[in-house]
């Protein structure tokens, strides 16, 4: 068993001393393809047998300890092909439906969603909708089917 703060600079010479990948990974209890997965973020590669990092800031990097996440830092983002966006302004920033779906949905108590056939509002979002509803003279299911079909053309999914 390796020490639970064993950085990735460490990890780096045990490979290169000749200690094989599999074996690492049982030691630090993890799983082979987490562990190279952690490597390949800290932009740590093996070629022709010798581990070697490749980004641009190899202190910052490999001073990580192992055990914990392993992020892609900006200094590695070039080797990785990964796009720096620098925004200046707002109007030019990039916004990724996917993500921001992705991201809204995190927000939602899954369990309330799949013990019942139904969806469930925040009080005053319901009280919202049903005003609305009354206004317009609007049935509430049509009402909130309206929506639901705005918010996925606002994610681009419909």
């Amino acid at each position: 068993m390796f020490d639970e703060d064993l950085t990735l600079a460490q990890v780096l010479g045990l490979l290169n001393e000749g200690t094989d990948l599999q074996e690492v990974a049982d030691n630090l209890n993890i799983k082979i393809s987490i562990l190279e997965s952690k490597l390949t973020n800290a932009a740590v590669v093996n070629e022709n047998g010798v581990w070697m990092y490749k980004g641009g800031n190899e202190i910052t990097s490999l001073n990580r300890p192992v055990k914990k996440k392993v992020k892609v830092i900006n200094a590695d983002k070039e080797f990785l092909g990964i796009e720096i966006i620098k925004n200046t302004s707002r109007s030019e920033e990039h916004i990724d439906a996917d993500y921001e779906l992705y991201k809204d949905c995190r927000e939602i108590s899954w369990a309330d969603l799949v013990a019942k056939k139904s969806f469930h509002l925040q009080q005053e979002l319901y009280d919202v909708i049903k005003q609305t509803s009354v206004e317009k003279s609007i049935k509430f299911n049509v009402l909130v089917n309206s929506l639901l079909l705005k918010g996925l053309e606002h994610y681009r999914l419909k």
